[in-house]
């Protein structure tokens, strides 16, 4: 009989993982294709005179993976890059002050040649694109863009969505302008906030996880392709798709000056079906090596990983709830996903502890994991109401299974 209920169970637990991969994430989207290489004296880094977008795609730093881009005045007696992401990289305070939305960056001005330097020790690539402004425009620019880079004025405070490298190159050319540029982008696409940062950060499978996890409030909502520009390669996009206010395109011609190494992929294709599963074969394989009669090594090995992973659901929670508390990144706030990943987890150790050294010294951990099960509950039953009821499925895929191996195993025996 006990046979038939594991093989039912295991049965059950594959039908689920079948069902996610099925229904759960689609191909990342990837980049469009790049335009030709620079020929000529381009080839060189020798442009005529004008206002070009460079667009540096993503790279292989943490820093570097939304990709960055600045404007490149070539024009009299001004020849410099003007970069509206830089920032003090000694500041001790450079981590917690994003997290607190009080993180200055400024506007910097570089030479040319020396920041294509940099690009290509670090292997990125690089497209050039020429902007095609009426002569009164190119002036207010380039006007603007010296007074903003005076010393007085080149510091202003950073959001990762609404004021970055691009969105203050995209809201500067709307306003030289005349404000002609941001009606003509306010499109809804299907792409949302969630979807980009998570195709960003594909390269790194950690960073994809917990962010996978934490990312919530207004992450869903659809962008339009205006508010998609936050992303370096996305105004570059808007400016292709742009016209002045004559009706003749905004872009001129466009080149690809350095070609990086290509970025790979370390996320799965079905990355939360390849965790769910991993999910329940752990907590199956726990539920093996707690059984009574179970060898000491197998109880042992079990309450190690099952504890670890009760932990990992706690500290992502704990993050998540942090992160909220910080007040500046919005994506962050009021996460329902606390609910089935909630820092009550961060009793693994004791779970651990207790598990290996003695039944009754685990009972009382009977209250807390309860109080997870009921919040986990809770989460599936207002499933329909959530914002995202697909990214409650996948975390209560993840610790669900966990948290009831968990409390099977405290409240089992009896001392």
């Amino acid at each position: 009989m006990g046979r038939l209920r594991w093989r039912r169970g295991g049965a059950l637990s594959w039908v689920l993982v079948l069902v996610w991969a099925t229904l759960g994430c689609g191909e990342a989207l990837e980049p469009g294709p790049l335009p030709p290489r620079c020929a000529g004296p381009a080839a060189e880094g020798h442009f005529p005179e004008g206002v070009y977008l460079l667009t540096m795609y993503p790279g292989t730093q943490l820093f570097s993976y939304f990709g960055h881009n600045g404007l490149y005045v070539r024009r009299g007696a001004v020849d410099t890059i003007f970069n509206f992401g830089a920032f003090d990289t000694r500041d001790p305070n450079l981590l917690s002050g994003f997290v607190r939305g009080t993180q200055d960056y400024l506007l910097a001005t570089r030479s040319f040649a020396s920041m294509m330097d940099l690009y290509a020790r670090e292997e990125r690539t690089v497209v050039v694109t020429a902007l095609h402004l009426p002569p009164a425009v190119e002036e207010r620019l380039v006007t603007r863009l010296l007074f903003e880079a005076r010393e007085e004025n080149r510091v202003y405070r950073y959001h990762w969505f609404s004021a970055n490298c691009s969105t203050r190159i995209r809201d500067l050319l709307d306003q030289v302008m005349d404000g002609s540029l941001a009606p003509q982008h306010g499109v809804e696409s299907h792409r949302t906030q969630y979807s980009e940062v998570l195709r960003l950060v594909r390269q790194d499978v950690g960073v994809w996880f917990a962010l996978s996890l934490t990312l919530y409030q207004g992450a869903h909502r659809p962008l339009t392709q205006w508010e998609l520009a936050f992303l370096p390669e996305e105004l570059r996009r808007l400016v292709l798709a742009s016209t002045g206010e004559d009706g003749s395109p905004l872009s001129g011609e466009e080149c690809t000056l350095l070609l990086g190494a290509p970025q790979r992929s370390q996320v799965p294709r079905f990355p939360v079906a390849w965790l769910a599963a991993v999910s329940l074969l752990v907590s199956g394989a726990c539920v093996w090596g707690l059984r009574r009669g179970a060898a000491r090594w197998g109880r042992v090995a079990a309450a190690l990983v099952l504890g670890l992973w009760v932990s990992l659901g706690g500290l992502l929670g704990g993050l998540s709830l942090g992160l909220w508390w910080g007040r500046a990144l919005e994506i962050f706030w009021a996460n329902p996903l606390l609910l089935v990943m909630s820092p009550v987890g961060l009793v693994g150790p004791l779970l651990a502890a207790g598990l290996i050294g003695g039944w009754r010294w685990s009972r009382w951990l009977r209250w807390p994991l309860a109080l997870m099960l009921m919040a986990q509950a809770l989460a599936l039953l207002l499933l329909p109401w959530w914002g995202s009821p697909l990214q409650m499925v996948q975390a209560a895929l993840l610790w669900t299974p966990a948290t009831l191996v968990a409390a099977w195993a405290v409240g089992w025996r009896r001392a």
